[in-house]
């Protein structure tokens, strides 16, 4: 099994940016153990993260992916990478194409989940209207090897645009608690009428706002989401809104009874 795939263009995309210390890529390291991880967990996962130099592979992976035996596809591209108009176009158009197999996928009644696939727009609409943010703060936190706590790993890691530094929107720390009441409450405000950038936008109702770490890093407040993310979020809640028949496809029928709760798979930056 492992012969028949290793001579695909994907060895290419993932050692691009995943390559380990002395240099190597760590694709065969990671394709030899997916027969083994597919005979004790049936249903498998993947985080899937475009950048701007691999955009134009990105249907092809996944279908890919989905030869490997992968079952479901957490798809987000990479944030801050200079992603251009165009870019962003090719982006579009490949979304389009991941669509077309995903819906003759569930047609044929096989196992594949595609979370931003799940919900239309109607839905959508219903669930989210008055939802800002992510799970950062709320369910979950991250905590530092010096006992800081953030919202999330990516708070922790991000950079902050005011210090300059590492790690952002600190909410206190193991020893004295959560001490930046302020801090969370940003972090759990979920009321509309915060995201002042996003008032007049058509998606407005559909959208949780993106990253809400990005969005500090890139403009400064977790409230304004511009940047590329939002053009991501764009492209998708178009694409649902244009193309009903890809929450319907396969006819709502179960894929699998190996088929997980999707609470376990919600990618990052969704509600």
């Amino acid at each position: 099994m492992l012969q028949d795939f290793r001579p695909y263009r994907d060895r290419e995309t993932h050692d691009k940016h995943r390559r380990q210390p002395n240099g190597e890529g760590s694709y065969d390291k990671i394709i030899e153990w997916i027969p083994y991880l597919k005979a004790h967990q049936k249903w498998l996962g993947a985080r899937v993260t475009p950048s701007p130099d691999t955009v134009q592979k990105l249907a092809g992976n996944i279908r890919f992916l989905r030869r490997l035996g992968i079952n479901q596809f957490l798809i987000g591209l990479a944030a801050g990478q200079g992603w251009t108009s165009q870019m962003l176009e090719v982006y579009r158009h490949q979304w389009e194409e991941i669509a077309d197999f995903y819906i003759a996928e569930r047609n044929e009644g096989r196992a594949i989940r595609i979370t931003e696939f799940e919900r239309s727009w109607e839905t959508l609409a219903q669930e989210r209207a008055n939802l800002w943010g992510c799970s950062a703060g709320r369910v979950q936190i991250a905590i530092a090897p010096d006992g800081r706590v953030y919202p999330c790993s990516k708070f922790m890691t991000g950079l902050d645009p005011f210090t300059g530094g590492r790690g952002a929107y600190q909410l206190g720390n193991l020893d004295e608690g959560i001490t930046r009441l302020d801090y969370r409450h940003d972090i759990t405000n979920a009321y509309k009428s915060c995201r002042i950038a996003c008032l007049r936008c058509e998606f407005s109702t559909v959208c949780c706002g993106s990253c809400l770490a990005v969005n500090y890093e890139e403009n400064d407040s977790v409230f304004d989401c511009r940047g590329n993310l939002c053009d991501e979020r764009k492209i998708i809640y178009d694409l649902i809104r244009r193309r009903p028949d890809i929450c319907t496809a396969g006819n709502g029928k179960p894929m699998s009874d190996t088929e997980p709760d999707s609470l376990h798979f919600q990618p990052i930056g969704e509600c």
